[in-house]
């Protein structure tokens, strides 16, 4: 990881021996979870311990990699990467309690899942087609995943993640797809009509503001009426919740 955060490495680990580096990676972060997150009981073996700390490793490393545009492209239409990225982010931390085992792994996972969203943060960062590829797999579970990511309240890095993902996804391609998402919208309103003493940051109301503004900027014919009406319609629900959030703080206390 730390080899892969030198910008004169990046490519050249990336292109190493026929991606021999990156397939290696891509095989370390897709662990076997099993039934982890289906039991309140469960012990988890050191095997496993074991594994998503490599996992964590992989991440780390391949966030690195990802900031060079070169190795974006490449690793954004890697397939097997993507689904690992969907399939690490839908693991939750475990629910055993004062289990030190059961600490440690939470601990782990919470940092490779930050790794993952961070990696697909910057795959998200690439030319048009690549953010439609992204948008579009897999009938949008990407942005399911996302969607989910910015629900969970109990890490609020991976939230403000997620935001800069949506926020990196969008170009004249995907708009449409994240308007008509029958999700993301909404979560979007949700966040940026928020304050920050409402969700404990201000990045993530900020991030979803600017990112209904930019698909404002792409509204065009291509796009449905349908979609211009249903953004608008958002817009407006953030600027009222928004003013009233302004009144509340203006006024004098009785």
């Amino acid at each position: 990881a730390n080899m892969a955060c030198c910008t004169e490495n990046m490519q050249a680990m990336a292109f190493h021996d026929g991606h021999a580096v990156l397939d290696a990676l891509i095989a370390t972060t897709n662990v076997e979870f099993g039934a982890v997150n289906d039991s309140t009981e469960l012990r988890i073996s050191q095997e496993l311990l074991q594994s998503i700390l490599l996992q964590y490793s992989a991440f780390r490393c391949l966030l690195n990699l990802t900031w060079n545009e070169g190795n974006k492209m490449l690793l954004s239409e890697r397939q097997d990467l993507v689904e690992s990225i969907i399939s690490t982010l839908s693991i939750l931390p475990n629910r055993v309690e004062g289990d030190a085992d059961a600490e440690s792994y939470n601990t782990i996972i919470r940092t490779a899942r930050r790794f993952a969203i961070g990696t697909l943060r910057n795959l998200a960062n690439t030319p048009p087609r690549q953010k439609v590829l992204l948008c579009s797999y897999r009938e949008r579970i990407i942005l399911d995943v996302l969607c989910d990511a910015t629900e969970d309240d109990r890490d609020m890095v991976l939230r403000d993640k997620a935001f800069a993902v949506v926020f990196n996804l969008i170009s004249n391609d995907t708009a449409n797809d994240i308007i008509t998402h029958p999700r993301l919208l909404d979560v979007l309103v949700d966040a940026a009509s928020a304050t920050t003493s409402d969700t404990g940051t201000e990045s993530s109301s900020s991030m979803s503001l600017r990112s209904l503004q930019s698909l404002e900027l792409l509204l065009s014919g291509g796009i449905p009426e349908s979609s211009h009406q249903r953004l608008h319609q958002a817009l407006d629900q953030v600027s009222v919740a928004r003013r009233l959030t302004e009144i509340r703080v203006d006024s004098p206390p009785d």
